[in-house]
C-alpha cells in the first residue's frame, strides 16, 4: 500500500513538473540576483508550485560542509548538485551561486531555459568587495583593505568571476589562458534562453514578461552596506585603473554578450 501512494505522488508530481516551464537562474554574486529569484519565482509560477520541493536553490552551506569533508571543490559540488536537480524530473526552478559549464548548459538547455543578469564587472567587484567586508553575517567575510584585496584577487579570481562561471575552466586556466576563458564563456552565454544586465534590468523583465506570459515585477536590490567606501573607490582613479586590470577578461565577455544582445533584439 505505502509502495503504491508513493508511486502515485511521484506521477502527480512528474506530470505538475511537466506542465510548468523550467528555469535555472544562474545568480552571478552582486548581480540583484537575491531579489531577482524572488520575483522570477512569484512571477512566473502559482502559489501551489512555488512552494512545493518543485523549485530549489543550491544549499551553499551544505556544499561547503562536503568540501570540507571530501577535498572536492566546493563549486565543483554546487553544480553536481545542480546536475542532478536538473535529471530529476522533479523540478522546475533551480537557482543559486552555481557555475553553469558549457558542458552542463549543452547537456540541459532543450528541456530547461537558462537565464541569468551580468552587471558592469567594475562595478560588481567593488560591490563585491565593499558588501563582504561590511555586511553583518560572517559568511566568507572580507577583512582586507580594498589595496590588499586587489593584490590577492590572483588567489580568489573575483576580477574574472564571469570566466569562472561560465568557461568551465578553473581560476588557473582562466589566468594562463584568457583567450580562451572568454570564447569559452562568450559561446556559453550565448546559448543561453536569455542574459540580462543589471542597468537594462526592467526592459529584459518586460521582454520575459511578454514572450512566457508571467507576471514578473522587478523588487528593489540589496542596497550597499556602505555607499561612501563604494563612492571613494570609484572616484579613486588608481583603484580603478587597477581593478579594470584584474576585470580584464570579464570586461571582455560582457561587452561581446551585451552587443550580441543588443543586436539580436534589433
Amino acid at each position: 500500500m505505502f509502495t503504491l501512494a508513493k508511486n502515485i505522488i511521484k506521477k502527480q508530481t512528474e506530470r505538475l513538473a511537466a506542465s510548468q516551464p523550467k528555469f535555472v537562474f544562474t545568480h552571478v554574486p552582486k548581480c540583484a540576483g537575491s531579489s531577482l529569484s524572488v520575483s522570477l519565482l512569484n512571477g512566473i509560477y502559482p502559489s501551489l508550485i512555488k512552494n512545493s520541493p518543485l523549485t530549489t536553490g543550491i544549499d551553499i552551506k551544505l556544499a561547503l560542509q562536503i568540501s570540507k569533508l571530501t577535498g572536492i571543490k566546493e563549486q565543483k559540488i554546487r553544480e553536481i548538485n545542480l546536475a542532478s536537480h536538473l535529471s530529476s524530473n522533479k523540478k522546475v526552478f533551480v537557482t543559486g551561486h552555481c557555475y553553469a559549464s558549457p558542458s552542463l548548459v549543452n547537456e540541459f538547455n532543450d528541456e530547461w531555459k537558462f537565464i541569468t543578469v551580468l552587471r558592469d564587472p567594475v562595478d560588481r567587484f567593488i560591490s563585491e568587495f565593499v558588501y563582504n567586508t561590511y555586511k553583518t553575517n560572517t559568511w566568507k567575510k572580507n577583512d582586507l583593505d580594498i589595496s590588499d584585496y586587489i593584490a590577492m584577487d590572483n588567489k580568489v579570481g573575483c576580477g574574472v568571476t564571469y570566466a569562472r562561471f561560465f568557461s568551465g575552466m578553473d581560476l588557473e586556466e582562466i589566468l594562463d589562458y584568457p583567450n580562451i576563458a572568454v570564447e569559452r564563456s562568450v559561446a556559453n552565454l550565448k546559448n543561453f534562453y536569455k542574459v540580462g544586465f543589471l542597468n537594462e534590468l526592467d526592459t529584459w523583465i518586460e521582454e520575459l514578461n511578454q514572450e512566457g506570459g508571467f507576471k514578473v515585477k522587478v523588487h528593489n536590490t540589496n542596497s550597499s552596506p556602505n555607499k561612501v567606501v563604494m563612492s571613494d573607490i570609484l572616484s579613486d582613479r588608481n583603484k580603478l585603473a587597477e581593478i579594470r586590470k584584474l576585470c580584464s577578461v570579464d570586461i571582455d565577455i560582457y561587452n561581446q554578450i551585451k552587443d550580441h544582445y543588443h543586436l539580436k533584439n534589433k
